[in-house]
């Protein structure tokens, strides 16, 4: 019934409650066959690239590990909240930290002051949901390198993939 309305207010997609997690995966990640707006998978992407996704909520975690596979990166390690992020990032080099910052123990602004302190020196992006500019400033100052507001879609991923990781041509 509000499907219609919806996608004529230029909505691309639109749910109905109650839904299943692979609707909700299926729709945000989306099917690039399908979409012509999707970003073009890299020709030849990194296989090599590491990423540490800190990510403590498991549908979030899903859906971006989802769209990271979509786009030809399967190195993929995973951390639930900061303290882990903390323990993987010092015991392995990874060419991207994608971090959640709202997390319990220790939240990613932390995470990434304790990684800088430490020596770390690679990219670690911000993954929120609050887009407000304290929060930007906020992780700059703890010294991460980029923000993003989530939801993150697949062009917007890719965007960050691409500056920060790159890809084989």
């Amino acid at each position: 019934a509000l499907t219609e309305p919806a996608l004529a207010l230029g909505w691309d997609r639109c749910l109905h409650r109650p839904f299943r997690r692979e609707t909700l995966r299926r729709s945000l990640v989306g099917d690039e066959a399908e979409d012509p707006r999707s970003p073009p998978p890299p020709k030849r992407p990194r296989r090599d690239a590491t990423i540490l996704l800190v990510e403590d909520n498991m549908v979030n975690l899903e859906v971006a590990a989802a769209m990271l596979g979509a786009l030809g990166f399967a190195a993929i390690d995973h951390a639930e909240n900061g303290a882990v992020a903390i323990e993987k990032a010092t015991a392995k080099a990874y060419d991207l930290i994608l971090m959640d910052c709202v997390m319990p123990k220790v939240d990613g602004f932390e995470a990434t002051r304790r990684l800088r302190a430490a020596g770390y020196a690679g990219p670690i992006v911000a993954m929120t949901a609050n887009a407000l500019e304290r929060e930007r400033r906020r992780g700059a100052e703890a010294g991460m390198d980029e923000f993003a507001t989530k939801p993150l879609g697949q062009a917007r991923l890719a965007e960050i993939l691409e500056r920060w990781v790159g890809t084989s041509r």
